[in-house]
């Protein structure tokens, strides 16, 4: 069921954390995959890197071009809004972008909530 008027996924994308480095060091922090939230306040630490993939199985829609995908991390405490772009890995069959968002724990307050965008033009 197409729910707009330009084509689209039909299907949500695959969002996955493959990782977490805090002050540059893996951290053994636990990625909760439901949610993708990952529980750090109790841990010192000053800059945080998240390493995130966005892939999909299905076909890109025809007429869809220049695809780009975007991870976005939102904090209503501290009114962050921060995007980085993710960039395509041409090294496998589907469509997947990966990328790493770097942030200071100085941005952030509380809960942060991290989203990945997939934009396009039609």
């Amino acid at each position: 069921m197409t729910r707009f008027a330009w084509p689209s996924y039909k299907d949500p994308w695959e969002c996955i954390v493959t990782s977490v480095h805090l002050d540059g060091t893996a951290s053994a922090l636990e990625i909760n995959d439901d949610h993708f939230r990952v529980d750090a306040f109790d841990d010192m630490w000053n800059s945080a890197e998240i390493a995130v993939e966005v892939s999909t199985d299905e076909p890109r829609p025809a007429s869809l071009e220049d695809l780009q995908a975007y991870v976005l991390i939102t904090c209503n405490a501290t009114q962050l809004r921060r995007s980085q772009p993710l960039e395509l890995d041409d090294t496998v069959s589907t469509t997947k972008f990966k990328g790493i968002l770097k942030i200071s724990r100085s941005a952030l307050s509380g809960k942060a909530t991290l989203t990945a965008q997939i934009v396009g033009t039609h």
